[in-house]
C-alpha cells in the first residue's frame, strides 16, 4: 500500500522533555495516517482497521518493546482536534529533535500548521481545563489521605501552562527543556508540598479564565472549512500516491 504515513511524533513526557532520564518507561508516540480510498468505500470497521499499523521502530528510536503508539486516522485525527483534544491538539505546534518536521510530507504538513486556526475554539479552553481537573483531583485526593500521584499533578500544571501560553498567544512550547521543565520534574519527584501546587494550579485557571473571556474565539469550530481541509488532504494523498491505488 506504501508509506499512508503523515505525520509521526513522540508524545506524552518525552515530547514534553518531562520523561525520567532513568530509562524506565514507554516512549509514547503519536502517528496519523491516511488510507487509500478502497478503505473509506468499505465498511467503516475495515478503514478502523486499516488505520493500525504495527510500528517496529519509531522515530525516537526506541527498542520496539517500549514504544507505545497511539495511531488516528486522519478523519479521527481532526474530529479530536476540533474538539481541542489535548492528546493530539499539541501535535499542532509539535517539533521533532534532528528533525526538519514531524510531518512525512512538508507540503501536506505546511497545509495543516497554516490552517490549524481552524481548529481553534472555546473547545480548546475547555478540553484543556477538563483534562488538567481530572489530574488536579488527584491533589484533592492526597489532602483527604490518598497517596500523591505526583506525576498526574504534574501533567495537570503542564496542561494549563501550555493553555495559558495558547490563550495568550495562540503558540504552544510543547516541549518545556529550557522552559520550565526542572520545575515540572520537580513536581513529578514530589519536591514540591501539596498545597504549593495547589496553589500554582488554582493561579493559573484564573489566568486561564480571564485571558478566554477577551480571546478572539469562535464558540466551535467550522466544520464545513475543516470538512474542505480533511477533503483536500485526502486528495492530496491520493495523488501522490496514484501508482498505489
Amino acid at each position: 500500500m506504501g508509506d499512508t504515513t503523515l505525520l509521526r511524533t513522540l508524545a506524552g513526557s518525552h515530547a514534553f522533555g518531562t520523561f525520567l532520564t532513568n530509562g524506565s518507561g514507554d516512549v509514547d508516540e503519536l502517528v496519523v495516517s491516511v488510507l487509500h480510498r478502497k478503505y473509506y468505500m468499505g465498511l467503516p470497521e475495515c478503514c478502523e482497521a486499516a488505520s493500525q499499523q504495527k510500528f517496529v521502530q519509531g522515530v525516537s528510536g526506541a527498542p520496539s518493546d517500549r514504544l507505545d503508539v497511539t495511531t488516528h486516522e486522519v478523519t479521527r485525527f481532526f474530529q479530536l482536534l476540533m474538539k481541542g483534544n489535548p492528546s493530539v491538539f499539541f501535535a499542532l505546534y509539535s517539533k521533532m529533535p534532528n528533525m526538519a518536521s514531524p510531518w512525512t510530507n512538508k507540503v501536506w504538513g505546511d497545509l495543516v500548521v497554516t490552517n490549524r486556526h481552524l481548529f481553534f475554539s472555546h473547545n480548546v479552553y475547555a478540553a484543556y481545563c477538563g483534562m488538567a481537573s481530572q489530574h488536579g483531583r488527584m491533589l484533592l485526593s492526597a489532602e483527604k489521605g490518598a497517596a500523591v500521584r505526583w506525576k498526574a499533578a504534574m501533567h495537570a500544571v503542564r496542561l494549563m501552562r501550555n493553555l495559558v501560553e495558547w490563550l495568550r498567544d495562540r503558540e504552544m512550547v510543547v516541549n518545556r527543556t529550557g522552559v520550565d521543565a526542572n520545575y515540572l520534574l520537580e513536581v513529578r519527584q514530589g519536591l514540591h508540598s501539596v498545597g504549593e501546587v495547589h496553589a500554582t494550579l488554582t493561579a493559573l485557571f484564573e489566568e486561564a479564565e480571564a485571558l478566554v473571556k477577551k480571546a478572539d474565539l469562535p464558540a466551535r469550530v467550522d466544520t464545513n472549512a475543516v470538512s474542505e481541509l480533511l477533503v483536500n488532504t485526502k486528495m492530496f494523498f491520493w495523488m501522490e500516491y496514484k501508482d498505489d491505488q
